[in-house]
């Protein structure tokens, strides 16, 4: 399901919830007839197919309520009374509702609305009574508002490197300053693409370190997966994959790959922890040796999105 068709796609993230919602509807009724289905006048016939099927199947799941199809109740009637001829659509009455849930062996019927308000689809829920008409079970459920399908981040952070000295292991750091574009591609997964300039900041005090610095600039292609999210979406946790190259001659431009976590916070904020690999050696020491290496190290950062 791609953001293409955000529709479907609102539907998919609403069918949990519908799930939950159908598994209480047998603790107000054991059998219903679904009477209506109604459809926003901007949902496609597409998304209408889509979701009566989904509505059907979901329904079909709960083995304590039995669901029918009240096709009779969509049917235009005509009648005389007295000398006037009548046309009604549907339950016109609490007789001919009666009448028709004794025939169909059920204890109520059910109308479902699907509505779209600002790209936002909700589905309403209603059981009523055949006798009497009473409400016994009405919910309303709200897809997530759909994220904005391209995103730009500027963030800064620090990225820390153990390196290898011989036998000893000491740690440089550079600073990070980079932007980041994001396209989704489907409800979970988005795509990255990342620059970023590294500025070496190591502890000009430490007695044997590497005699260049860690500067330069990355170019970097990400692959991100949503976990799972909150607050209707506006906060996800996302596994993110990465290759790509730090481009800085005097540690040989290594190519590097990346695994961590991203953290998009109320839609606003970006905090991402990267550990990285990749395979750098014979690096210049300050005490005039190429013991120098490094195998990677850990990306933080925190950005804002835009």
């Amino acid at each position: 399901v791609t953001w293409k068709n955000s529709e479907l796609a609102q539907l998919e993230q609403l069918t949990p919830s519908m799930k939950q919602a159908f598994e209480k509807m047998d603790r107000s009724i054991s059998s219903v007839a679904v009477s209506d289905i109604t459809f926003d006048t901007k949902l496609s016939q597409k998304f209408r197919e889509t979701a009566i099927g989904k509505l059907f199947q979901i329904l079909g799941r709960n083995p304590r309520l039995r669901v029918s199809r009240c096709d009779e109740c969509q049917q235009i009637r005509s009648y005389v009374s007295g000398s006037f001829l009548k046309i009604s659509r549907g339950i016109a009455d609490d007789e001919y509702r009666r009448e028709l849930a004794s025939r169909m062996n059920v204890q109520g019927f059910m109308k479902i609305q699907v509505l779209e308000n600002n790209n936002q689809i909700s589905v309403i829920f209603e059981i009523y009574e055949a006798q009497d008409g009473k409400v016994v079970f009405s919910e309303i459920l709200t897809a997530p508002p759909e994220p904005d399908t391209i995103y730009y981040m500027a963030f800064f952070g620090k990225a820390t490197i153990p390196v290898d000295v011989g036998s000893t292991s000491v740690e440089h750091s550079s600073q990070i300053y980079g932007i980041s574009r994001t396209a989704y591609i489907s409800t979970n997964w988005s795509a990255t693409g990342v620059i970023a300039i590294y500025s070496d900041t190591t502890n000009e005090n430490l007695s044997v370190k590497l005699s260049d610095k860690i500067s330069g600039v990355k170019l970097e292609a990400n692959l991100n997966w949503t976990l799972f999210s909150l607050g209707q979406g506006n906060t996800k946790f996302q596994l993110t994959t990465g290759l790509g190259q730090l481009y800085a001659p005097t540690i040989d431009s290594p190519f590097i790959y990346s695994m961590g976590i991203t953290m998009l916070l109320g839609g606003q904020i970006g905090v991402g922890i990267y550990p990285f690999g990749t395979s750098v050696e014979n690096l210049s020491v300050s005490d005039g040796t190429t013991d120098g290496s490094f195998s990677g190290g850990t990306n933080l950062t925190i950005g804002i999105l835009f």
